[in-house]
């Protein structure tokens, strides 16, 4: 009799938790659904012409995950004295001149939505006629400081030593002589020295579903890709940095086997929970169900949410729900050896390093995201200013464009602050 009561509680218990976890967020699987007279398909659907059709629409072109947090979302106050896209201006880098910032968004940087927040206070909101501000967008290789933002978060909470071995934190991989000389912090500071051939990204990409090749199986998937890989080849010199490649589904599995739960479950249940997320997110995933690296999709709002999420673990001593303190204080400090961002991240400009897979300005205290297309996010720890942008810049890391960003950056920080522009 004692020994069905404890039996009872424990259920009981058990159940309670569960339910909680129910609670938190919402959970669903979708798989692409195409119309037999499409005009973007399976096969083109991120090619540069249909951009704006891929990056907003990814549940119509890959499988994942729909996540949704249950708790109320955070509030948005729009300032009373917002800025004017019209009045303000900024250089344009092309030809020196100064523009309106409407110039700026709409011909360098063919920008989708614009979200500008200091604090919970919109300074400016501004989406292009057709633009859904409600649905997840793809943010392909951003999504990647997104879950180095996680991993320091589990190695806060004791799960993950970054000392450790990639053997050791992988035991399925620990057969590869290479990945036990490579650490956890290495893998998050996208230093690893792995190098990849050309074939090894065309198999990776048809293996992780984002393009289709005739001779890969359709059931092959990056799982198991990275598990029958022969060999992990590695240079003691540093390759050139990349913001993309395999390597960063390591970061996908990391996680997952530290938390014991899909990404995508842990993204919603401490990010978007914590966050106080007010739409729905997606997490792509490859055809077998394991989700991708570059998957992440998620609104304007909540991209901006994240990075106020930064900027308020910086200013507390103590535990954050989503960013641990001293991860958003090592963003947001100036080093004393500042490690060079990668090569396509040049026209930034040479103050900018790189850590933690966010390209960071230590002088004025700045990260910033960078995906391709000119979608980003920067965050200005000491001015408590975030800058959202989705775009659609019809190539990968623009020179233009990045100079049409920082223009952007400095233009609207000198707007609102009434200090001089970024040097």
């Amino acid at each position: 009799m004692l020994y069905r009561s404890i039996a009872s509680t424990t259920i009981l218990i058990w159940s309670t938790t569960t339910a909680v976890a129910e609670e938190t967020c919402d959970y669903r699987s979708t798989t692409p659904v195409q119309s037999a007279n499409a005009m973007v398909t399976r096969g083109d659907w991120l090619a540069v012409e249909h951009l704006r059709v891929g990056l907003e629409s990814p549940r119509r072109f890959m499988p994942g995950t729909v996540m949704r947090n249950l708790a109320k979302p955070s509030d948005l106050v729009v300032s009373s004295t917002p800025i004017d896209l019209d009045r303000a201006t900024a250089v344009d880098p092309d030809d020196g001149a100064e523009k309106p910032l409407r110039v700026l968004l709409d011909v360098r940087l063919y920008a989708d939505g614009i979200l500008v927040l200091q604090g919970d206070e919109v300074l400016l909101e501004h989406y292009r006629p057709g633009f859904s501000p409600s649905s997840p967008r793809l943010l392909l290789q951003a999504s990647r400081p997104i879950l180095t933002t996680m991993l320091a978060d589990a190695a806060e909470a004791g799960q993950l030593s970054r000392e450790q071995s990639l053997a050791r934190a992988l035991p399925e991989l620990a057969k590869q002589a290479n990945l036990r000389k490579i650490s956890v912090q290495r893998l998050l500071d996208n230093r690893t020295g792995l190098v990849w051939s050309s074939e090894d990204r065309r198999l990776w990409l048809a293996a992780s579903g984002w393009k289709t090749a005739a001779d890969v199986p359709v059931a092959h998937d990056v799982g198991s890709w990275l598990r029958s890989r022969a060999d992990w080849p590695r240079t003691t010199e540093p390759p050139a940095l990349e913001i993309g490649g395999p390597e960063g589904e390591l970061l996908v599995r990391v996680l997952e086997k530290v938390s014991k739960q899909p990404v995508s479950h842990k993204f919603c249940e401490s990010v978007l929970a914590g966050i106080g997320a007010e739409h729905e997110a997606f997490w792509a995933s490859d055809p077998a169900g394991t989700a991708l690296a570059d998957g992440l999709a998620l609104s304007l709002r909540d991209f901006a949410r994240f990075g106020m999420a930064m900027i308020q673990a910086r200013a507390k001593k103590g535990p954050s729900k989503v960013v641990p303190n001293w991860f958003a204080e090592s963003l947001a400090s100036a080093e004393t050896k500042r490690e060079p961002a990668p090569e396509v991240l040049h026209e930034l400009g040479a103050e900018f390093g790189w850590k933690y897979r966010f390209a960071t300005q230590g002088q004025l205290h700045q990260a910033a995201i960078l995906g391709p297309f000119g979608n980003s996010l920067l965050i200005d720890f000491d001015r408590k200013l975030v800058i959202a942008l989705f775009a659609s810049v019809p190539k990968d890391y623009s020179p233009l464009a990045l100079a049409s960003l920082r223009s952007l950056w400095s233009a609207i920080g000198r707007h609102r602050f009434d200090q001089s522009p970024v040097k």
